[in-house]
């Protein structure tokens, strides 16, 4: 800013450069001195805050702004003695507005100096600590000031590093108080603390003669002042190979002025040796001119005999090896026992739910008669009760996963319109209850997200619960979707019109088993775990939750999570129909009868036959002959264990390629996918549970299909690419094609995982620094795999990390070669070559060439 044309003052930086009279008129139109001193005002790292003699601030610069947490319009024409200011001493005690040193400058017109005050920042919501000087301007002839300024600097961080410093001081000095005390109770003759320390001194010379010893080192040697002081060169005690050991680091501790943890064996008088542990600092004189060394030595006699006696007793060392090893045993097994636990309390809980909620399910459906209004009722509040337990045991065992580090996440690209009008059309049921009206609006109408579809709808559910729950009868609520590509993630937007949450409650609000009102008259149910998981699940996602609540208004919960890219979502994103897909024949394998009426149910709706067989036995000749487009497989059947059904369906070329959906009352779905599981749904599961899950399976097809490229003339050696960059993937892809390779391509480390179910390659060219999960993670699950067509097949690592140890790190994670980028596309057929032959691939190889 600069003076009017009229000479009045202006706003902003002329404020402080008007100056009465031609001169300084002169040095206000000067630009360049303005501008110089301008930026050096704005740009200043102390906080300048210029007042008025009415002590109003008139001017403040970025500095101020930031350390004061307000901005210069918030500021302007405040006054150090309003009650907008919160300050404090250093004791904590208020700091009166009046003794502020620029109030005091205006007062006395004299300056004020360095002054340490606490001033709330309102932003931060703390307080920042500063040192402040105050400066009163007088204009000429006037004997009170017309004006200060107040320069201050923060010192938050320096005044929490000395608390800290005079904290750890105390500390320091209570250990001294203790040694010295200890020292009294064990010395009838106090010395002082240098020759009695419980380790060594010494001072040498710059020739390495001993000028200053203490008793405690003198004792140890068992030699006397007069015998070494003046005398004796410190390496002239020491062992012939201590004394090559010291004159190897000497000049290094010339050229640093330090040395630590060396170690040195000493001879005493008596002959005998003196482990130690030798610390030295140099002296230097004023002209930087080596004068003497400061020595510490401690006495490692007990340490050295500990590793002798190790190195000379094997009992000993088994014995220390055995109790590690026990210790080891102990730590697996509680490990152990909690994951047996938590299947276990799943697998006897899950199990009469099953029966509790089919049979409600079958009664409400009329299948054993018509019931009455009042046994209908009965039923209902049974099937409610059996439910809401049913999500109180998954929440509780998703948490112990969760905090276990145990959860399951299946990550696929997936549907966000298919999951949300699933999840609102769960919730429509609720909210009519309570004559709630809710809303569902999503811009664009297609996005697309890399998830676990089971959790996120677990997630929204959740959310959308919590919104009816807390809306009272005939109010609103709803859920919005909006992709917002600055950012590129996805909000989806839980709302409602309900009582809201109080500020100070929000810290509570993801606490598991915390419920904001725990009062006996509370007015809602619940465990308090329901957010706690939201959270937990959707930073699973690498996503947040957000929450925006005002009491009286509503809350707003928002999931935040990365999105897909347009193009992406328009190739893998397809709408989910009210059926199968591309499934209509079923071979369902099931032995429990109320499983096998619900599922036969489910599947009657969709419009797909099905088949059921109680048992296991010659399940993979049945497969063969009616060729089902899938198969539901329960694991605990009465003659065979499902996974070995499964192991079998996966070994038989004729079944290898059915999609195999995993049914169980416990969650194993790790140990599923590994054996070549398709999907897996948890006893006891719903129909849109199941039409999802089908679903999947028909996207997954889609998407297999356009990945997979086949050779004219087949079978020849199939080809994995794992590589996340398109456009190299695309290169290598074409030219193995034109050399009669076959290509399965896949965009990173859990695709190709996913891939490996049903294809087995006879070699993977594996990129490693991918996205997700990156290439040492994928060859390391790979090598994990128990089927040996997947885990032993040949990998080549084709990586741009290429500094030493990479290709080692790449080699012990499992790969057979290594390959640095750029490759050369020849060189690389010639390495895959190389590797087939060692698989016995070799006339196959030369029959294409």
């Amino acid at each position: 800013m600069e003076m009017d044309t009229s000479g009045k003052e202006s706003d902003g930086w002329g404020d402080v450069d008007v100056i009465e009279g031609d001169a300084a008129h002169k040095r206000v139109n000067n630009k360049e001195n303005y501008e110089f001193y301008r930026k050096l005002f704005e740009t200043m790292a102390q906080g300048v805050v210029y007042q008025d003699r009415h002590g109003a601030i008139i001017l403040a610069n970025k500095a101020a702004e930031e350390i004061l947490g307000l901005s210069m319009e918030e500021m302007r024409g405040l006054k150090a003695i309003d009650p907008h200011w919160r300050s404090i001493h250093a004791d904590g005690s208020d700091f009166p507005g009046s003794e502020h040193p620029a109030m005091l400058a205006l007062k006395t017109g004299e300056v004020v100096k360095d002054v340490i005050m606490g001033v709330h920042n309102p932003k931060e919501n703390s307080y920042r600590w500063i040192l402040v000087s105050a400066v009163p301007e007088f204009k000429p002839k006037r004997k009170k000031p017309f004006r200060v300024y107040a320069t201050f600097t923060d010192i938050t961080e320096i005044k929490a590093a000395r608390e800290a410093l005079t904290e750890s001081e105390k500390k320091y000095r209570q250990l001294v108080e203790e040694l010295e005390q200890r020292v009294l109770i064990r010395t009838a003759e106090m010395q002082d603390l240098y020759d009695h320390a419980p380790n060594g001194y010494h001072s040498l010379d710059k020739n390495g003669i001993i000028i200053m010893i203490n008793q405690t080192e003198l004792d140890w040697l068992g030699y006397s002042q007069e015998e070494l002081v003046g005398k004796k060169k410190i390496f002239e005690l020491f062992t012939p190979q201590s004394q090559k050991n010291f004159q190897r680091n000497f000049p290094t501790f010339m050229s640093q002025g330090w040395i630590k943890d060396l170690e040195f064996d000493i001879i005493r008088k008596d002959g005998s040796i003196l482990p130690v542990l030798l610390n030295g600092t140099a002296i230097y004189d004023a002209d930087g001119n080596y004068m003497m060394s400061r020595s510490t030595i401690f006495d490692i006699t007990r340490r050295k005999q500990a590793e002798e006696a190790l190195r000379r007793s094997e009992a000993d060392l088994r014995e220390s090896r055995d109790a590690l090893n026990l210790a080891n045993v102990f730590l697996e097994k509680a490990a152990r026992l909690k994951d047996e636990f938590l299947a276990s309390m799943s697998h006897e809980l899950r199990t009469p739910l099953t029966g509790i909620l089919g049979l409600s399910e079958a009664l409400l459906l009329n299948t054993y008669g018509t019931l009455t209004e009042k046994q209908l009722i009965a039923v209902k509040n049974i099937k409610n009760s059996g439910q809401h337990l049913l999500e109180l045991i998954n929440d509780i065992l998703d948490l112990s996963k969760i905090e276990a580090g145990k959860m399951d996440m299946q990550f696929e690209v997936c549907s966000l319109a298919v999951i949300c009008r699933s999840s609102m059309q769960l919730a429509k049921g609720m909210a009519q209850h309570k004559n709630q009206s809710i809303s569902f609006s999503m811009e664009p109408e297609s996005i697309g997200v890399m998830a676990d579809p089971r959790r996120l709808k677990q997630m929204l559910i959740n959310l959308l619960s919590n919104a009816i729950k807390f809306t009272p009868e005939y109010g609103s609520l709803g859920l919005q979707v909006k992709k917002l590509e600055c950012e590129n993630v996805v909000r989806l937007t839980v709302w409602d019109k309900g009582i809201g949450i109080k500020e100070e409650d929000l810290s509570r609000l993801f606490q598991p088993f915390v419920q904001l009102d725990s009062s006996l008259s509370r007015q809602q149910s619940g465990t308090g775990l329901g957010l706690s998981l939201v959270k937990r699940m959707v930073e699973l996602h690498q996503g947040r939750l957000e929450v925006e609540s005002e009491v009286g208004i509503g809350s707003r919960f928002s999931l935040v999570l990365p999105s897909l890219d347009a193009e992406m979502s328009e190739v893998n994103i397809i709408e989910a129909e009210e059926s199968g897909g591309h499934v209509r024949r079923f071979l369902t394998v099931e032995d429990n009868p109320l499983d096998m009426e619900y599922i036969t149910r489910y599947l009657s709706e969709m419009g797909i036959k099905n088949l059921i067989v109680p048992k296991g036995e010659n399940v993979v000749d049945l497969a063969i002959r009616i060729k089902p487009d899938a198969i539901l497989l329960d694991l605990n059947l009465p003659d065979r264990p499902g996974f070995e059904i499964l192991t079998e369906l996966k070994a038989n070329p004729l079944t290898r390629s059915i999609p195999v959906i995993i049914s169980s009352i416990s969650e194993e779905r790790e140990t599923a996918v590994t054996l070549g599981a398709s999907g897996y749904l948890v006893k006891p599961f719903s129909i849109l549970e199941l039409r999802s899950e089908l679903f999947r399976l028909s996207m997954h097809s889609l998407v297999n299909e356009s990945l997979i490229w086949m050779a004219p003339d087949a079978p020849l050696p199939l080809v994995l690419i794992v590589e996340d960059n398109e456009i190299t993937r695309t290169t290598i892809s074409d030219y193995l094609k034109t050399k009669n390779f076959n290509i399965v391509a896949a965009e990173g480390g859990l695709q190709a995982i996913n891939l490996l179910a049903s294809v087995h390659p006879d070699i993977i060219l594996m990129d490693i620094q991918m996205p997700g999960m990156d290439g040492l993670e994928t060859i390391r699950r790979i090598r994990g795999f128990t089927n040996p067509l997947i885990s032993n097949v040949p990998i080549i690592a084709v990586t741009a990390l290429a500094m030493v140890g990479d290709q080692e790190q790449c080699l012990s994670a499992g790969a057979n070669d290594y390959l640095s980028k750029p490759v050369q596309l020849t060189g690389l057929v010639n390495r895959i070559k190389q590797n087939l032959s060692k698989r016995n691939l070799e006339t196959t190889l030369n029959k294409e060439k």
